[in-house]
Formats: C-alpha cells, structure tokens, sequence
C-alpha cells in the first residue's frame, strides 16, 4: 500500500466525480481498457467518485461519455502537478529556494556571541579578544578549533582559568570559568602587629599570637598599637611574629549625609510617536527622517526583534523598534519627611558596612537641619564591633614595639 502510495506521488494522480444513470458502467469499462481505478467511493445512485493516473484521465473521460456519464475534475496531486505550479509561478519558487538556501548557509555562520560567567572581566574584553583569536559574527564555525580557541583565550587573558564554545545553530555560547584570587599569605616570621581601627572601648581582648598592650577597659584611638608582633622569649630575645587576636570593642560612629529637597520632575509632552528600524550587521538602515526634537529631551524605549527562529538560527538582521516620548523638566518639591526617612535608611546601611557583619548597632539616634534646599541628616550611634586591624610591621618600627621589661602578656607564653 505504502508503495502504491509512492508511485501515485511521483506519476500524479488525479480525483474524478462520475455522474449517470448507471455510473458503475464506467468502473467496468476502465477495467475492460487495462486501466486501474483506486479509491472508488459511491456518492449516492448516481454518482461515483474514483482515483485515476493522470495519464488517463483523457481516456477515462472519453469512456465515461461513451457510457453517458459526465465527469468532473475535483482535484490533481503528485509531482507533476507541483511541477506545474512551479512553473506558473517562477519568481515566487525562486524566492522560496533562495529563503531556503540563505537559511541552511547561514547555520554554518555564527552571528551572535553570548558570553556567560564572567564576573571580573567584562564582556567587551572577552569579545575583542575573541574577535582577534578570529571568532567573530560572519565566523564559518566548522572551521573552528575549540582547543586552539580556549588556549589562545587563556594566554591573552591571564585571569582566564578555563573557557569553552558551544555552537548552537548560529549563536556561539561563550563559558568562560575565572581563576580564584590567591589568598595573602604573610609568614609567620614576618612582624604583623594589630591596631586600632576607631575610636572606642575595649571590651574582650582574645590574643591568640603576639602580646597584647592594652587591656579590656582601655580607651583607644585609630593607630593604637593593641597587639604587638614583637614578643620576648623566655631569655629576654625579641622575635618576631605575626599577630592574631579577636579584639571587640563599643565605638562611637558618626554619620553625615545630604539629599536635596527639589528634583528636576520629568512630565510627558506631546508628540510621542514610534520608529522603526533595520539592522544589518553593525550597520543601521533607519525608516524614518530625524523629527527635529532633540534627543536630550526624550526618553527612549527600544525593542530589538531578531530574525531568529531559537536555538536553530540567527541571522545577522533584526527589526528595531523605538518608541519616543518627549517631556519637559519641572522643579517639584520633596517631601521632608520621605526624604528624612530615605536618607537615614541610607547612612544606616552605611554605618552597618562599616561595623561589618559581626559587628551590632547597641543604640542610635538622629539630627536632621535644613539649609535652604538641603536637608542635612547626622546619624550618631553607639556600636559594638571587632576593632583591630592587622598590619605588617616595617623593620624601622620593629624595635620600637618591644615591650619595656615587665610589661605586656605574651599569648605564646
């Protein structure tokens, strides 16, 4: 059946409806004449409906009026008739294959470069070192090599640990993978002493290298030295080594910060309208004149419409769409409130970037002056928070931080 099926294809089939008193007739005279009948299906007494080659569908008709019976053509199929049609309609077939053509050429091209996972390096360094190790759009990408591309990428970036091209249809999907900053790593023969970062009162000292130089209680200001890299040994020697203690201490932060109370309001204006575009490549064909209305003074929303069907091509077109909207700028007045509010919102995020994320805010209060258009807000808060500050120390200062006799608790002791 699948056979016949295929052969009717290639040769061209035709439907005919037979009408007449006796339209059976028809049936035996083509089976009389060599000629096969498929797919016969009665309509009702006096009419048949039969599947001929289109060969015979001259005879078959010459037969049917022999048997007083009318025929008519309901439909053709099969390749002669594609043929037919092609040929009526050349420059509409022409088109059609030369979609066809541009669309399978083009998958062999890469025409957009995604690049992902990056965080230090941007995107335009990994695409102009790409475009010079010669992956760029309009790139026959059979003709890339994944390993010389990565290993080319790895030297001219050294930040670069691993990084990978995956093809997909004419977009190139760029995986790159950075190398980890190398921890610093100072030796523990190397004088590291811990200072005082703010102002404030120690409140728990935990010396864990070094000797301390201050106790719980003491008050202390930025540079204090609070654990000394300089220790005595047990026969009155100086060595050095590299301090570590978790000392907390209550501080007192200060904060300042400013906002205006006027802002520039933008309020549409008329003459909004849409625009349209084709890009080619780098290259922009614009569909419009210039409307004379400064740039400056209109916000644009642009929309890019690739010619794309996802993930089995892209070509190197898209349709852009920008939709203009005038305004005009008006003073408009803040409310104190809301901006008093915002801006303490603001230096409290500030202050707790400061005491950092072990650090607690204990209390804190705030003062708000305006000054002609400026609200000034200081925001003065007591906090608890780790106070020292690791240092390496230079040779010069070594002998200066040895403790005087009797003095200081030397953790290694």
């Amino acid at each position: 059946m699948g056979l016949t099926r295929w052969i009717l294809a290639l040769c061209g089939y035709v439907r005919l409806e037979v009408c007449g008193v006796h339209p059976e007739r028809v049936l035996n005279t083509c089976a009389a004449a060599g000629i096969a009948c498929m797919a016969s299906e009665p309509v009702d007494a006096y009419t048949l409906r039969i599947t001929v080659r289109v060969r015979c569908e001259e005879t078959v008709t010459e037969l049917a009026r022999r048997c007083q019976c009318e025929v008519k053509t309901l439909y053709r199929r099969g390749l002669p008739q594609l043929l037919r049609c092609a040929a009526r309609y050349r420059g509409a077939c022409a088109g059609l294959l030369a979609v066809v053509l541009v669309l399978l050429t083009s998958s062999l091209f890469i025409w957009r470069i995604d690049v992902t996972g990056n965080e230090t390096l941007t995107t335009g360094q990994i695409l102009r070192c790409l475009d010079e190790c010669g992956v760029r759009p309009g790139t026959y990408w059979p003709a890339l090599s994944n390993d010389l591309v990565r290993n080319d990428m790895v030297l001219r970036l050294p930040e670069l640990r691993w990084l990978t091209v995956n093809v997909h249809g004419s977009r190139a999907e760029v995986i790159v993978r950075e190398k980890e900053p190398l921890p610093d790593i100072t030796p523990d023969d190397t004088p590291v002493s811990i200072y005082a970062s703010a102002t404030g009162v120690i409140l728990s000292m935990d010396v864990y290298a070094g000797e301390a130089r201050i106790a719980p209680g003491a008050a202390v200001e930025p540079g204090d030295v609070l654990v000394s890299g300089a220790v005595t040994d047990l026969g009155g020697g100086v060595r050095p080594v590299c301090a570590r203690a978790d000392i907390r201490a209550r501080t007192r932060q200060v904060l300042t910060g400013q906002i205006a109370l006027t802002e520039a309001e933008k309020q549409p204006a008329h003459g909004a309208h849409t625009r349209w575009a084709l890009r080619a490549g780098k290259k922009r064909i614009n569909f419009y004149q210039n409307s004379g209305i400064s740039d400056a003074e209109c916000d644009k929303i642009i929309h890019e419409y690739p010619f794309a069907i996802r993930g089995v091509f892209t070509l190197p077109f898209s349709l852009v769409r920008e939709r203009v909207q005038p305004y005009r700028t008006a003073d408009a007045q803040v409310p104190e409130d809301a901006a008093r509010a915002s801006l303490e919102q603001t230096l409290l995020q500030q202050l707790r970037e400061t005491i950092g994320d072990d650090g607690a805010i204990i209390s804190y209060e705030t003062a708000a002056e305006v000054t002609g258009s400026v609200l000034t807000v200081t925001l003065t808060a007591e906090c608890e928070q780790e106070i020292g500050r690791a240092q390496a120390t230079p040779d010069a200062e070594f002998l200066q931080l040895r403790p005087p006799a009797g003095e200081g608790t030397t953790a290694d002791d």
